[in-house]
């Protein structure tokens, strides 16, 4: 289903791989992609945005254009939780633009004070 934030989200990444040190890698992790595509006119983007489950935060995130539209913003994803198809606020036309996806970081009480954040720059290739 189209936007829809499930539980169990799975980055496909190693989340239990250690660094060149030989240690667990600590901090927040953050998916990023270089390239996505879609065909002209669509409504929703096949991406995987989310939040991996071995955070200890919880997570908003912003699909925006670099002349700052905002195509998608997240509910708060709580760790172990994503979406793979992005509801998209407009489609669009034939072209490259450059993109980005900003993770906002919080806690995960129900203050959630704002921590740090992180920005995903990519380039969304529309058919």
């Amino acid at each position: 289903m189209v936007g829809e934030i499930r539980t169990d989200w799975d980055t496909g990444i190693d989340e239990n791989s250690k660094g060149s040190d030989n240690t667990k890698k600590t901090g927040v992790q953050i998916p990023g992609y270089s390239t996505a595509e879609m065909n002209a006119g669509d409504t929703s983007l096949h991406i995987s945005i989310g939040n991996p489950k071995s955070n200890t935060c919880g997570l908003y995130a912003t699909l925006r254009l670099s002349d700052g539209t905002v195509l998608y913003k997240s509910d708060l994803l709580e760790p172990g939780s994503g979406l793979t198809d992005v509801p998209l606020s407009k489609s669009l036309e034939k072209g490259e633009y450059q993109a980005m996806i900003l993770y906002e970081c919080v806690t995960l009480d129900d203050s959630h004070q704002k921590l740090n954040s992180a920005e995903s720059e990519f380039t969304l290739k529309v058919k």
